[in-house]
C-alpha cells in the first residue's frame, strides 16, 4: 500500500483546520477537550473575533493545499518509488 497520498491528505487537512481552531473557540464552540471536561467557552466580542480573523492567512493554507496537490499528482504520474 502506498502511503504518500495519505501523508499529503493529512497535511492538507491540518493546514486548513488548525488555524480555524481559535476562531471556533472564539465564537463559543467547544473543542474535544472542552467537551470532555464539560467546559463551555465564552464567546468573544465582535471586535476580538475580527482581530483573530485578521490574523488568518488563507493564502498560506491555499499554497500548502496546492503544493500538496502538485506533489500528489507528481508522485502518481512519475512513480519515483
Amino acid at each position: 500500500m502506498e502511503i504518500y497520498p495519505w501523508v499529503v491528505l493529512v497535511h492538507v487537512v491540518s493546514a486548513f483546520t488548525y488555524p480555524l481552531t481559535a476562531i471556533r473557540r472564539a465564537i463559543g464552540q467547544p473543542n474535544r477537550d472542552d467537551k470532555k471536561k464539560g467546559i463551555v467557552p465564552e464567546p468573544l466580542t465582535d471586535a476580538e473575533i475580527a482581530t483573530l480573523r485578521a490574523g488568518l492567512r488563507p493564502e498560506l493554507a491555499a499554497a500548502v493545499g496546492f503544493a500538496g496537490l502538485v506533489i500528489l499528482v507528481w508522485l502518481m504520474e512519475a512513480k519515483p518509488f
